[in-house]
């Protein structure tokens, strides 16, 4: 009997002994969720905010930068090992590959991008206010358009902005940085694709700029009849050729209560298009023989695509400057642009900048190589006296605004032109 009464006591000693089983590993925080921070390459830094999302137990992830006007474009191969965060940024001609360690409030690590290497750092913050997007469709005649609503968090909006297209095949992302832009600032925007681009009918190749003029104001009626916003409220935005139609459009809506021009044209066509194919051969010019050669050129295409003369012997000429460092390539005959610049060859936006009486921002970048920047003293000479005018020139900043700093891999927006554009639209708001 003490014997086995000495046993157990025995085991039960033994058994007090054991080392406890470690209590099972915490598992490593999830990539999901909001980031900001920045991409780093030696001195230049660029501010950046990642979004990670699981849907189906898959993992996927979007960019945005304010700087590059980047909103919400998608990473590719988002993969999460352990503590480990692996993502791949694609871009037009190259991709960043990223691969870090997340912890519970940071995400950091290397990436190489064309065989240059650099850093990222980020934290976990609270996503930013979501913006409500809902469909708009709206008719020109036959010429169906669509685009998307994009509602802040509290409505109805004090003011909204319809968005004008630029040149080319434009469709309702090119503004979506603007629109997210005034969301998230308590105001609407409505962004369409272009007619013949995306989900909208028609072919913008074969329209006028008052057939372009006509379906922006097609979309202004829709607006007016949302209940999400204050109608009386109305303002557009254009940039580029959206700046050079915006008071055409202007003038022949009666629901436009302000307008944004960003880099519009006055005057001839045909000049601006002169100014913008000279600067684009000025880089590889080096005597003044080559540059009298090189705008003898650009006349020719000029004159070509307002009146059609000289086209086929232009074409035909072409070839023997191929071999210039400032030449460059020509749209064969059947191609649009030269129809579309005969169609627009007698367009000058004076003419209905001198009918606006509502407020205008203008915005230039000093260095636009595109749009003289002195369009803009043009445009407020031929405004009406009384009508309220304000000017922005961005200094070192292009066509869009953005600066290009010697040795630095990125360009970044200028910050002013964000500031004026929401303190414009709020000081033209509903009170």
């Amino acid at each position: 009997m003490k014997l086995r009464q000495t046993l157990l006591l025995l085991a039960i000693a033994l058994a007090s002994c054991e080392t406890p089983p470690p209590p099972p590993s915490a598992l490593p925080p999830s990539l999901e969720g909001y980031w900001r921070g920045q991409f780093q390459r030696g001195d230049a830094t660029l501010p950046v905010e990642l979004d990670f999302t699981r849907t189906d137990g898959a993992l996927a992830g979007r960019f945005s930068s304010p700087d590059l006007r980047a909103l919400g474009i998608p990473l590719q191969d988002v993969r999460q090992d352990g503590a480990a965060a692996h993502f791949v940024l694609a871009g037009d001609r190259t991709a960043a590959v990223f691969d870090g360690a997340v912890s519970a409030g940071a995400l950091s690590g290397a990436y190489t991008e064309a065989g240059v290497d650099g850093r990222f750092i980020f934290a976990r913050v609270t996503a930013p206010p979501a913006c409500t997007e809902i469909p708009a469709q709206f008719s020109n005649g036959a010429v169906a358009l669509s685009g998307s609503l994009v509602l802040p968090a509290h409505t109805p909006a004090p003011a909204a902005v319809l968005f004008l297209h630029g040149s080319g095949a434009e469709a309702r992302d090119a503004s979506r940085f603007e629109a997210n832009l005034l969301c998230r600032a308590g105001y609407a925007a409505l962004i369409y694709d272009k007619r013949g681009v995306g989900r909208s009918t028609g072919d913008w190749r074969e329209a006028t700029f008052q057939d372009l003029a006509a379906d922006a104001g097609a979309g202004l009626e829709w607006l007016t009849a949302r209940p999400e916003l204050d109608s009386a409220h109305i303002g557009i935005y254009g940039h580029s050729q959206g700046a050079t139609i915006a008071p055409l459009v202007a003038t022949r809506s009666g629901h436009v209560a302000f307008i944004i021009a960003g880099a519009g044209a006055i005057g001839s066509t045909a000049d601006v298009e002169r100014y913008s194919l000279r600067n684009t051969v000025n880089g590889d010019v080096h005597s003044e023989a080559q540059r009298r050669e090189a705008y003898a050129f650009v006349d020719r295409v000029v004159t070509a695509g307002s009146s059609g003369r000289g086209l086929r012997a232009l074409l035909a000429d072409a070839p023997h400057y191929a071999d210039r460092a400032w030449y460059f390539p020509l749209p064969a005959a059947e191609s649009y642009y030269w129809a579309f610049q005969r169609r627009i060859a007698d367009y000058d936006s004076a003419r209905y900048w001198a009918e606006v009486r509502i407020p205008v921002l203008l915005i230039y970048g000093e260095d636009d190589a595109r749009v003289p920047p002195s369009s803009a003293a043009s445009i407020r000479s031929v405004l009406p006296r009384a009508t309220p005018a304000e000017t922005l020139i961005i200094s070192d900043a292009d066509h869009s605004y953005m600066r290009h700093r010697d040795g630095e891999p990125w360009p970044h927006l200028a910050p002013e032109f964000q500031q004026t554009l929401l303190a414009f639209v709020r000081a033209h708001a509903a009170s």
